[in-house]
């Protein structure tokens, strides 16, 4: 039997950023592993900035950058050096450029993205995942020893006010356009949903057993669940009426994150060591892409524009070093359809205490329709040609 890193918590943080004007071209390949990047052993998290095309990874005591042009590593950020202060997951603000990583002892450290220092500490008990809303500059945590999340300030780094959820909670992502962050509970199995405007639960949705992973897709207003361990199927929340089904897999997976642009679902299988791609409005599956064998794929994350998936993956087959694989998914903004028209701004209307959204925008030109991205809520609206 496989054996599997052991943590108090796992995030799977799926950072939403600002976009660069970016031309998609038609392609009929399949995806592919594109380069393998070594890092620490045990990367746990993993979270990308579109702006700046910056990948950050969290490994152990550090947080590896990586420049997404070159697959490069630019800098390793030292965190934690206590026991008790693995890093458990990173998030990034793309709007302020910051990158925020939950130490498990009890804080969690903010990296300036454009100098790589440590700018700030904010005390969290037992930080285990955490969400970035760069409309709002708001950043939740949770906090797995209270069962409960703290909403901290983006502008201050000061906590505003701590939230009581379900039991254990982990893993978290936010919702730009609707405001609404998602929680999952591993111990009673829920996922709790927190209004961002008065910071209060709003709704607690039956998920399955122990919810691990969570991804969002903010144009379809879907929320999709990965459970641990050993669970071949996942969880998919209707962010309108809060109830859940399921699709099954063929094998289990946790770590998970959705293209804007397309809707396409990632998915890590750690027990295959492959990824898995489904269609995002069908739920089929689309690909599987063999990883190398024996290196538990973990953590994932999707970069829109340039259509590259970064999977971390725990180990090499010695057992020196973890890697992360970067998918090359050339037919993601050509074989699928857009994703839905939806009104553009809500983010804004439902930020907290009202705050401006930024207006930059993207265009991305497939063959049939163009796609309007709002480069912070990253809502696509789309227009035939």
């Amino acid at each position: 039997m496989r054996r599997l890193p052991k943590s108090p918590s796992i995030l799977f943080f799926l950072g939403a950023a600002a976009l660069l004007l970016a031309s998609v071209e038609s392609s009929a390949q399949t995806p592919t592993v594109a380069a393998t990047i070594p890092v620490a052993v045990n990367p746990w998290s993993v979270a990308v900035n579109p702006t700046t095309n910056r990948v950050y990874i969290a490994n152990s005591h550090r947080v590896t950058v990586v420049d997404g042009a070159t697959q490069g590593v630019i800098a390793t950020v030292p965190l934690a050096d206590e026991p008790t202060g693995v890093i458990q997951g990173v998030g990034v603000n793309a709007a302020t450029d910051r990158i925020y990583v939950s130490i498990g002892g009890r804080f969690v450290s903010v990296i300036d993205g454009a100098t790589q220092a440590l700018v700030a500490t904010v005390p969290v008990e037992c930080a285990g995942g955490l969400a970035v809303n760069p409309v709002s500059n708001r950043v939740y945590i949770s906090n797995y020893c209270s069962n409960a999340v703290s909403v901290v300030d983006g502008a201050t780094d000061t906590e505003i006010v701590s939230v009581r959820v379900g039991a254990y909670p982990l893993a978290m992502e936010v919702n730009l356009t609707t405001n609404q962050i998602y929680v999952a509970n591993r111990h009673d199995g829920t996922v709790s949903v927190i209004d961002g405007l008065t910071n209060t639960v709003s709704a607690t949705v039956d998920a399955g057993a122990q919810p691990a992973g969570l991804a969002v897709n903010a144009t379809t207003n879907r929320v999709y669940v990965t459970h641990y361990p050993d669970y071949a199927y996942l969880s998919v929340i209707d962010g309108a009426t809060n109830t859940a089904g399921t699709v099954p897999l063929s094998s289990p997976v946790i770590g998970i994150s959705v293209s804007p642009v397309t809707g396409r679902i990632y998915l890590a299988s750690y027990l295959s060591d492959s990824v898995f791609v489904l269609d995002g409005a069908t739920h089929a599956l689309m690909a599987t892409i063999p990883v190398a064998a024996g290196s538990l794929p973990w953590a994932i994350a999707v970069n829109p524009v340039t259509d590259l998936v970064y999977v971390t993956q725990m180990w090499d087959q010695r057992n020196v070093f973890g890697t992360v694989s970067v998918i090359a998914d050339p037919q993601a903004s050509s074989t699928d359809a857009p994703n839905d028209v939806i009104s553009q701004g809500n983010a804004t209307d439902n930020a907290a205490g009202g705050e401006k959204s930024l207006n930059s925008k993207l265009s991305v030109t497939p063959t049939a329709s163009l796609i309007s991205i709002d480069a912070t809520t990253l809502s696509a609206t789309a227009f035939s040609l």
